[in-house]
This record gives structure tokens, sequence and C-alpha cells, in this order.
């Protein structure tokens, strides 16, 4: 009788424990989706961090890009600057994506808001200047980027448009409706077998990591892009 107890309560524990390695196990082995097994890069390098994901940094605080290459050297970093490696918010899953792909987006943005300071919204922040520890870490900014610098494309998902939302492709959303624009990911090359639906490659509060999610559709979509700039 006590063994059987034992096991049962050993049971209860598997079963409700809920960690970042039980999402994992979830999106490598799916059993309602299909990997297309894309060869883009930013995709992929995406998928690098749903293996190794980073937690969501609910502060959503100003950070100084003192990391690079995952070492803090205790000092701004500028270009290929980074925050702790081990937290970050949905911008970082681009940024950081986009870095393994080729692309510098801290760089990129700065040097594209410098020249053209007012194609970017830093009226949202009251910002007089640019700024290359937090530009690129903000959705608005990174909208503005894209919109100038990548291919615009629907944001329609019906079956007529769904097969447009390919892989490495970048989606913002606005999460409350309010016209915002405060959310965004990259699609994956993992779509469900019901739909055809892509997958998406975010860093959001719930669960507070990186993961691999059927979320294209569960906040209003407001772009997206295709940027082929690290090819």
């Amino acid at each position: 009788m006590k063994f059987l107890s034992n096991a049962f309560i050993f049971l209860v524990f598997i079963v409700s424990c809920k960690t970042k390695s039980d999402n994992l196990l979830q999106t490598l082995i799916p059993t309602t989706t299909i990997e297309a097994k894309s060869d883009n890069k930013i995709a992929q390098a995406a998928k690098k961090y749903v293996e190794n994901p980073f937690s969501y940094d609910i502060t959503m605080s100003y950070h100084v890009t003192t990391y690079k290459n995952g070492q803090n050297t205790k000092t701004a970093v500028y270009p290929m600057g980074d925050i702790n490696p081990e937290i970050g918010v949905c911008t970082d899953v681009v940024i950081r994506s986009l870095r393994i792909a080729g692309c510098d987006l801290q760089e990129l943005v700065h040097r594209d808001a410098s020249k053209h300071f007012s194609f970017y919204p830093y009226f949202i922040w009251g910002q007089g200047k640019p700024d290359p520890n937090i530009d690129h870490r903000r959705v608005p900014m990174l909208n503005a980027f894209f919109k100038r610098h990548a291919k615009t494309l629907t944001i329609a998902t019906d079956d007529k448009h769904i097969n447009e939302w390919q892989a490495g492709d970048i989606i913002i959303w606005d999460l409350t409706g309010s016209g915002k624009m405060d959310h965004i990911g990259i699609v994956s090359d993992t779509r469900t077998k019901a739909g055809n639906i892509p997958l998406i490659i975010h860093n959001y509060p719930s669960p507070g990591y990186v993961t691999q999610e059927n979320v294209l559709n569960r906040w209003v979509i407001k772009a997206h892009y295709r940027y082929d700039g690290c090819n």
C-alpha cells in the first residue's frame, strides 16, 4: 500500500510540473503539427532559442547593451551589443535570431534612424535622439525599420492567404486592440495539420520564455514582413 501511495504521489508530481523542458518536448515532438524543415536562416536561428530558451524580462527595463558574445563587458557595446543573454523580451528573439543569420539590428536600426530620424516614432517616448541601447528593442521601432527595408506582405490568414506566411517572416501584433504595436515574433517552419497555420516563435510573459506556439491569430495582426537583408 505504501508503494502504491508513493507511486501515486510521484505520478501527480510528474503530471503537475510544467517546466521549460516540458514545453521543449512538446515543441520537438508535435502531435498535431507538420515540420517543413525550411532552410530559412532566420527561422532556423529562432528555433535555437526554442531549444535553449531565455526567460521573459518581466521588468521590461531599460538595459545598457554591455554584453557581447554572451560576456558582460561592463561597458556599452555597439555594434553587436546585447543585454544579459539569459533574459529578454519579444524583440530580443528577433534581434538575436537575425544576428545569428548575419544581421545586426542594433546597428541597422541605429544607422537608419540617425539618418532618417523623422521616419521613426520617437515621439512615443519623447526621445530627442537615437539610442543604440534601446531603439532596436522596441516593437514600433522595428516596425518602422522593416516597413522601410523589408517586403510588406498580407496580414490576412484565411485559406486563400495562409501559404503567404513563410518561415522566417516577421509578424507584429496589437495585443489589446488599442492600435499599438506591442508584440513581435518569427514565423516557424512548423505548421498545424488542421488549417495549415504556421506556428510562431516568440517570447511572451506566459509561459515566460521563448516558445513555439499556434498564436498567429491570437491577437490583432498589424504587420507582416519578409526581410532578406541577411542573405
